[in-house]
């Protein structure tokens, strides 16, 4: 906060000194360098690049500017932001390009707890001043780079993911800091939303179950319910805490068939559902088969039929 501090009065400063020179003309488009015909491949970690234009005839001086990622259809909830930066305030973020020098700016947080903490929608946003600024014959030659890994899906091996500017309030900063811009020179126009299919994800039937407000005090595993089942079955499992979750669909040899869970979820109940296929969507043959769950040091297995 004192760190902040120091950086708002010597934005504030530099905004009353140079308060005329501001322009509309900021505009920001993204891309990922990895994406073909709309489609990512979400077996690794992705790139999402935001480019900042300066269209306008003087300098940009300051101003605030937010992006939310998010998966309007559902099918992405999680995912790992990648460290790239070291001690930073968005470790995840690359500024490319002189971004931060160039343009002699300062950059921090627009708000406390924008943290981009992996779960969609997620949001970031910065707050930015400085003098002399972006000329404007230095369209695209500066720009952000989010380092990010999609962790699963929960509608099968695919995904979509969104990029789409929001407003600071939404982002959670407030009206606090409208002080850096009068709302009729805000400096962000946004040809979003940006969309890509990410392709190659870890499925997952993973739903945390929101109708309680008490969290587990213990790891737990529920039984299946129903059993026998055909063909879907559904159950419940607790985590008092953050941790790596891994379930598996085992069959009576002790062949692993199926991973229903693959990641990091944090404390509270889930439930998960099994439609009765295996890793490449083949239906499982009627018999006896056996979930397990593991979670830090806690590991549960139970039994279940699969009756056609």
């Amino acid at each position: 906060m004192k760190r902040n501090g120091i950086i708002l009065i010597a934005a504030l400063v530099i905004f009353l000194v140079a308060g005329q020179s501001m322009s509309a003309g900021i505009a920001f488009t993204a891309q990922s360098p990895q994406a073909s015909d709309g489609n990512i491949d979400g077996s690794s970690a992705i790139q999402v690049d935001i480019y900042i234009d300066n269209e306008s005839s003087g300098d940009w001086c300051g101003g605030n500017f937010a992006f939310g990622f998010s998966s309007p259809d559902g099918s992405i909830t999680e995912i790992t932001h990648i460290d790239v930066a070291g001690d930073d305030d968005y470790p995840s973020v690359e500024y490319i390009n002189g971004f931060a020098t160039m343009m002699n700016m300062f950059i921090f947080p627009a708000a406390e707890g924008i943290d981009m903490d992996g779960s969609l929608p997620d949001k970031i946003a910065w707050g930015v001043a400085g003098m002399g600024c972006m000329p404007a014959s230095a369209a695209n030659m500066a720009y952000i780079r989010f380092n990010i890994q999609i962790d699963y899906s929960t509608t099968g091996t695919t995904g979509q993911f969104c990029l789409d500017s929001i407003n600071l309030a939404e982002s959670g900063g407030g009206e606090d800091w409208d002080w850096i811009f009068l709302e009729e020179y805000s400096p962000v126009t946004f040809n979003g939303p940006y969309c890509w299919t990410i392709t190659n994800l870890t499925h997952t039937d993973v739903e945390l179950i929101q109708d309680t407000d008490v969290l587990p005090t213990d790891f737990g595993l529920e039984q299946n319910y129903p059993n026998p089942f055909n063909p879907n079955t559904t159950f419940d499992f607790a985590l008092p805490r953050q941790s790596a979750v891994q379930i598996d669909i085992f069959n009576v040899l002790g062949q692993k068939i199926k991973t229903l869970a693959d990641g990091e979820y944090e404390a509270g109940h889930y439930s998960v559902n099994w439609d009765g296929t295996d890793d490449i969507g083949s239906s499982a043959a009627t018999g006896i088969y056996f979930y397990r769950m593991n979670a830090g040091d806690f590991q549960d297995t139970k039994k279940l039929m699969l009756l056609k």
